[in-house]
């Protein structure tokens, strides 16, 4: 059964370090790209004390695997139907080259201290612990002023549901580019998640 009580998460709202566009928040603290490091050290030594941690990225982080030509770059199923946003939109588009750098980056550092098991899957996270990975979506009013509130709006959400955490966005066979992203920097990962589609949590 998943915990009552949600692990330490951290949530970022995905941007350039370079040009000071990346956000974060966890627990009660918020920062910038001048704390992420810290934040991610810190996110490492609770993950290896505690044994779990969940690790959130607002930007499009596994991409549909479709059978039709035509549909490859049209909205997931869900809210971003609902919103007429595709993953490949401008937006996403850029968040998406953003956070793959940013992901590797993360998922090294947390590798460095905490090697343990990470996953996508709500239910192997469940069994095994580790590292859950899963997907911010905060647009329209739920968009604040600053990098930061907007990870702390996607943190809000997170906890506010916790432990139930229904995807926003319907699961479909995938590329995870969470899964291989945390492959490529020594992480433990069953490679099956290549596969299989992430946990949307939307803000809207």
């Amino acid at each position: 059964m998943i915990p009552m009580t949600a692990p330490f998460t951290l949530a970022i709202d995905v941007g350039s370090p370079k040009s000071n566009r990346l956000g974060w928040a966890a627990g009660l603290q918020r920062g910038g790209a001048s704390s992420y490091t810290p934040v991610v050290d810190l996110l490492a030594a609770r993950l290896f004390a505690d044994g779990r941690a969940t690790i959130g990225f607002e930007a499009p982080i596994w991409a549909p695997r479709r059978e039709r030509l035509l549909q490859v770059t049209d909205a997931r199923q869900g809210v971003e139907r609902k919103l007429g946003r595709a993953w490949t939109a401008g937006p996403g588009a850029s968040a998406l080259a953003t956070c793959l750098g940013l992901m590797t980056w993360t998922f090294a550092r947390i590798a460095e201290s905490a090697p343990v098991a990470t996953t996508c899957r709500l239910d192997r996270w469940q069994e095994r612990g580790g590292l859950l990975v899963w997907e911010a979506f905060v647009t329209g009013v739920a968009k604040l002023k600053t990098h930061d509130d907007d990870a702390g709006t996607a943190l809000d959400v997170f906890m506010a549901r916790w432990p139930d955490l229904r995807s926003d966005i319907p699961p479909e066979p995938a590329l995870n580019l969470a899964i291989a992203s945390a492959m490529s920097a020594g992480l433990a990962v069953e490679p099956d998640e290549l596969g299989a589609a992430a946990i949307v949590i939307a803000a809207t």
